[in-house]
């Protein structure tokens, strides 16, 4: 055999040491790397338990509440705000391990129907969908807001947040109240931007609307009501004006809407007022075309003695009658340098009956063209309601034949009965009261006017048991109306009094409404019109249409009206009696 073909053989003891050698190295390796495992652990539990240590102080100091449950509905996570809103006592800590469920019965207490709410965790659960943004009402009245959120669907694990929202949610069910009011408001409301742009319409004001848009181009209406939206805009203020379309009248108040770029226009009918102006300004100037023809002195002055109407029988030159309106006796004295002393002795007859509180009557003299001429004059004082004064008349009737013949019965028997208030036109619009209550009574909005109508008068004060009282009467008028409209779910309409702290009363036109809640409660909407003074000048123009009557039945002046054709249209007694014939007879004949 040749030696190429002979090998060694392996010593097994060398293999042996090598095997150990490479096992020893694979070990030493392992170790080393199991080494670097467990510092990896380590720096993971701590990073963890740091993590989890942040994540607990973020949880309990969240503003809301929230509750976290794994797949078998048990506790993980409960922070402190979750027991604070709804009153559990125990710390977070220890509800750790409690079943959803369980926390659900100890805060049951605090909703209003305890079983529906514990019915409604369970479907949630049963559920296994996320629900965010629901909301819940406690027993209290706070308002919560519920997110359920599902973290895993294979887990099933559960993370439930609570926040409060009663700020928002009262601040939002107001301003649905505010949008409501005008909304449910009888006055039209429009909103337009400069560019003449319709941006908002009531239903009250679909028809101005529809006037405001006819044929698709500028109008008389979208003329004027642009301009007084560029002027409001322009100078960041209301303005008011008068109105008048298709034959309505209105009052308007334009008002910029802050922040933006176009204004509120509010319109008052005010038709019937506009109206009752025109009757009474007929009414005023028969009055006054009556006063001019009586054959005595008629004037009126103001509470300091300044002139506001003089017939021609007192002044007959046009021009001093027009100058004098504003001006005192004193004042016309040296005008028309006359002596003093009978200006001065009218002012302390002014003084007499506006102390006395009653007429007060005396004689004048003064030269005449054929000798003295002799007036028998009367103030009679006029007052307002609170007791201060109104306006005086004074009445001047020439007695000069009389006086010669019969001297001793002069201040008796000629003293003239005919009584004339002068009418003052109203022309101060008072703003519509409005507000809102509930079906307790208790008011949920007002605005100004009505703020300042309740602060002036004791209805707070007074009970509606207070029989004897005018407010408590006015109270229960109001709760009656109230009621009827709770009851019929239909708009009221009446009119009533309100008493003022001061003793005033004043008279409404009050229309109520149903206001119904977005949460189904149904609240009275109130619009309050201040009538008062159109039921003044209504009854001061039936008295006074009573007084001329009675002055054309009982004087014994000669009084008569008659066309232009000399055709007789009244007459009074006296007259009738002279001629021989009847005031009817008299009517509608020509004398001449």
């Amino acid at each position: 055999m040749s030696l190429s073909t002979l090998s060694v053989a392996p010593d097994p003891a060398e293999a042996l040491l090598a095997k150990l050698y490479e096992e020893r190295t694979h070990r030493k390796r392992a170790e080393q790397e199991l080494a670097a495992l467990r510092h990896e652990l380590h720096v993971a539990q701590a990073n963890a338990l740091r993590y989890q240590s942040r994540l607990t102080a973020l949880a309990q100091n969240l503003k809301m509440g929230i509750m976290l449950v794994d797949d078998a509905a048990r506790v993980l996570m409960i922070n402190r705000p979750y027991c604070q809103l709804f009153g559990i006592s125990e710390a977070p800590e220890s509800l750790y391990g409690a079943t959803g469920l369980e926390i659900a019965a100890r805060s049951q207490h605090n909703h209003p129907d305890p079983a529906a709410y514990l019915a409604r965790v369970v479907e949630l659960r049963a559920a296994g969908r996320t629900l965010m943004n629901e909301e819940v009402i406690l027993a209290d009245g706070r308002v919560l807001e519920r997110d359920y959120i599902v973290l895993d669907d294979a887990l099933a694990g559960r993370l439930v947040c609570y926040r409060d929202i009663t700020i928002r949610y009262r601040r939002n069910a107001r301003a649905n109240t505010i949008s409501l009011l005008a909304q449910q408001s009888p006055n039209p409301i429009l909103r337009l931007t400069p560019g003449g742009e319709l941006l908002y319409a009531n239903p009250a004001a679909y028809p101005l609307a529809q006037l405001y848009k006819l044929d698709g181009s500028p109008n008389e209406l979208h003329t004027q009501l642009v301009a007084l939206v560029a002027l409001a805009l322009r100078t960041a203020s209301h303005h008011q004006r008068e109105i008048s379309v298709a034959n309505e009248h209105y009052l308007l108040i334009v008002a910029p809407v802050p922040g933006e770029t176009y204004a509120s226009l509010y319109f008052t009918n005010i038709t019937a007022r506009h109206r009752a102006e025109e009757k009474l300004g007929a009414q005023r100037e028969f009055y006054e075309t009556v006063l001019n023809q009586l054959p005595a002195d008629i004037e009126v002055l103001d509470a300091h003695g300044h002139y506001v109407f003089v017939n021609p029988v007192s002044i007959q030159d046009p021009g001093i009658r027009e100058w004098i309106i504003g001006k005192t006796e004193l004042e016309h004295c040296a005008y028309r340098q006359h002596a003093t002393d009978v200006a001065e002795n009218r002012q302390r007859m002014f003084e007499r009956a506006v102390r006395e509180r009653s007429q007060v009557t005396w004689e004048e003299s003064a030269a005449g063209t054929h000798g003295p001429r002799y007036v028998l004059r009367r103030f009679h004082p006029v007052f307002y309601p609170n007791g201060t004064l109104h306006l005086m008349l004074a009445y001047g009737l020439d007695i000069t034949e009389r006086h010669q013949a019969e001297k001793l019965h002069r201040r008796s028997e000629l003293i003239v009965r005919e009584q004339q208030e002068f009418i003052r036109q109203i022309v101060d619009t008072i703003p519509n009261l409005l507000y809102v209550n509930d079906e307790a009574g208790d008011i949920m909005f007002s605005n100004m006017a009505f703020d300042d109508l309740v602060s002036r008068s004791n209805h707070d004060r007074v009970g509606t048991d207070a029989e004897s009282a005018p407010e408590a009467f006015e109270m229960r008028q109001f709760t009656a109306l109230n009621r009827q409209v709770l009851a019929s779910q239909q708009e009221q309409s009446a009119e009533m009094l309100f008493t003022l702290a001061s003793g005033e009363v004043r008279h409404y036109q009050v229309v109520k409404r149903p206001l119904i809640r977005p949460e189904g409660t149904v609240q009275v909407l109130t619009v309050s019109t201040d009538i008062t003074e159109v039921k003044r000048i209504r009854h001061t123009l039936e008295r006074k249409a009573k007084q001329y009557r009675d002055l054309m039945q009982y004087t014994q002046a000669l009084i008569c009206t008659h066309d232009l054709d000399g055709v007789i249209l009244s007459a009074n007694p006296a007259l009738a009696n002279l001629m021989g014939v009847s005031v009817h007879n008299m009517v509608g004949r020509n004398p001449g």
